[in-house]
């Protein structure tokens, strides 16, 4: 494993946006990514490129950026549970399973990932969701918790100062079924009673399909263009 630096609270970024943060350090965004959540809600860990593979073979294939829970479990089944497991297969017999999505997985295990990082990459959508404890199954339960989801997606809106004309409705079954479905205006939605109407019309025109909900969410986004761009990209005085 990499050394963990000692966790610690970055006064400023504390003072300025009252939130705690974690952050990974490596050479590629696989292993920065994969090391930003070692040491959750705020630490900084390092990995560098010697101990790179010794990280990641110890790492359970549940945890790896870019597998779901359904491609695990589908891993686990073919007794792929940690990364020394993933590293023993060929490319082609993972592109054989897994389609174009098996390079990737070749590629992580051996911690290579060509991605070029895009720090200054302008926002294009803000959502909101939330895991259910119990699955809803009456349509006013949905309604309530669209509420919420709006009331949190508005002041994150505001916060970020990002408007978009589409709304998107997600919602996914029990049965691990994830459906959406949009409504667009031909101006931003900017006002929290106007997302609330449109979610609820989401809600109430695809009420049929939202049996034993287990994940609700929203998403804005479609937001206009000005000078510097697409709106949303929320800058911190650090």
């Amino acid at each position: 494993m990499p050394p963990i630096l000692p966790k610690r609270s970055d006064k400023k970024y504390l003072d300025v946006t009252q939130l705690t943060a974690s952050a990974g350090v490596s050479y590629n965004k696989f292993l920065a990514k994969m090391a930003s959540g070692v040491q959750k809600p705020n630490g900084l860990t390092v990995i560098k490129p010697h101990q790179a593979a010794a990280f990641i073979e110890n790492l359970a294939i549940e945890k790896f950026y870019g597998v779901g829970k359904v491609t695990a479990s589908k891993m686990l089944g073919f007794g792929i549970h940690t990364g020394s497991d993933l590293l023993k297969w060929t490319k082609a017999d993972l592109v054989s399973l897994f389609g174009k999505a098996g390079n990737y997985y070749y590629d992580i295990a051996r911690g290579i990932d060509h991605r070029t990082v895009e720090p200054d990459r302008p926002r294009k959508s803000y959502a909101v969701e939330r895991t259910m404890d119990e699955n809803l199954t009456e349509l006013n339960d949905i309604h309530d918790y669209i509420d919420g989801i709006v009331d949190k997606l508005h002041k994150g809106l505001e916060k970020s100062h990002y408007f978009g004309k589409t709304l998107t409705l997600k919602f996914r079954n029990r049965d691990f079924v994830t459906r959406t479905r949009a409504v667009s205006r031909p101006h931003v939605i900017q006002t929290a009673d106007e997302l609330r109407a449109l979610a609820h019309q989401l809600v109430n025109d695809n009420a049929s399909l939202m049996t034993d909900v287990r994940l609700l969410g929203l998403t804005i986004s479609n937001a206009p263009e000005t000078e510097e761009g697409p709106t949303g990209q929320m800058r911190l005085p650090l």
